[in-house]
């Protein structure tokens, strides 16, 4: 009993709380309403220290949201489409960094939002614990969009082809991938498969953790690649988030018709060769 409440000390509650939550710890189970709320919160942060207890995030704005997905999967296009709607801000990967504190930063972003609504995107790689901070994040509110993307190919060489030929998609500005103007680039066959392998275990982990959440799911090729798509998935996501639905012109900047993989990777038949009796092969 004392280690217990020395843990809860050290874990940041004031020595007042923590002398009530002693005495709290020594009745019966059978707690009041009041005392309920101390062991609401020693459970809800179980052995985090203060500093990675963070803040709370408090709702300045009326409804908050995150976007989950792997990358190269349309999130920036979605983004730019949430933007649309009045009263709602979505920005990017404000945990890119991987903070040790995450809280904190996204504290501090709903603080200074304007508007009625917030959002960020979030990949698992930016996260030291993913079920713990989306067991955080629901407690506190937040609706949770799970982004996907079918074509497990498109997205390795959409990566792929990104890194090696420094053409990213920052903003509207830029195409997506796969710039017709660059050269061919050369793909690394084992290296290619292992990202096909990576990004496949990644969407079954991530689709193993979310099944304990309720969440929205917006699939790349449904709801986001055709133009004539955009309107319907906004209204569904107006539903979803409890919004306003938008009824103005979309303003989406979307690229030229993307050229065959055989046009700007040099080896692509070498890579239809290895993958033809894969589960892969779908996607070629």
């Amino acid at each position: 009993m004392r280690k217990l409440i020395r843990s809860v000390a050290a874990a940041g509650f004031s020595s007042v709380e923590t002398k009530r939550l002693g005495r709290v710890l020594r009745t019966k189970p059978e707690l009041s309403a009041a005392r309920q709320g101390y062991w609401d919160r020693l459970l809800m942060d179980p052995g985090l220290t203060s500093a990675a207890r963070g803040k709370r995030i408090k709702k300045k704005s009326e409804m908050n949201f995150l976007i989950y997905t792997l990358g190269r999967t349309g999130s920036t296009l979605l983004t730019n489409l949430i933007n649309h709607l009045p009263g709602v801000e979505c920005d990017k990967e404000i945990l890119r960094t991987m903070p040790s504190n995450p809280y904190s930063i996204i504290a501090d972003k709903v603080e200074k939002c304007e508007k009625g609504a917030f959002g960020f995107k979030v990949k698992t790689s930016h996260l030291h614990s993913p079920p713990e901070f989306l067991h955080r994040m629901q407690m506190d509110g937040w609706k949770f969009v799970y982004l996907d993307r079918s074509d497990v190919v498109a997205t390795s060489i959409s990566y792929l082809y990104a890194r090696d030929s420094g053409s990213f998609f920052y903003n509207n500005r830029r195409l997506k991938f796969l710039n017709p103007q660059r050269p061919k680039i050369k793909l690394d066959v084992d290296e290619f498969i292992n990202k096909l392998d990576e990004n496949t275990k990644l969407v079954e982990y991530d689709m193993n953790l979310l099944s304990d959440f309720s969440y929205l799911k917006i699939n790349y090729e449904l709801d986001l690649e055709s133009k004539t798509s955009h309107r319907n998935t906004l209204n569904k996501l107006s539903e979803y988030l409890g919004l306003d639905y938008f009824s103005g012109r979309l303003k989406i900047a979307t690229s030229k018709s993307v050229p065959s993989y055989s046009k700007v990777i040099s080896n692509w038949n070498d890579i239809c060769d290895k993958l033809s009796n894969t589960p892969y092969a779908v996607y070629l």
